[in-house]
């Protein structure tokens, strides 16, 4: 299994949320994720998860 997959969700206050990597080895361009369907987003370029909390 690869050792960057995460499996953690990151809850989020807002209906939108940016990613642009963790900051460190995994960075990438901004993008913003929307969360308004209630469902996870998940980061195309580092898999990151997001969930809007309810």
């Amino acid at each position: 299994m690869d050792s960057n997959f995460q499996t953690e969700i990151k809850y989020i206050d807002s209906e939108t949320v940016s990613c642009s990597g963790d900051g460190f080895k995994e960075s990438h361009p901004l993008i913003y994720l929307d969360l308004s369907s209630g469902k996870i987003a998940t980061c195309p370029y580092c898999s990151a998860k997001f969930k809007k909390k309810i």
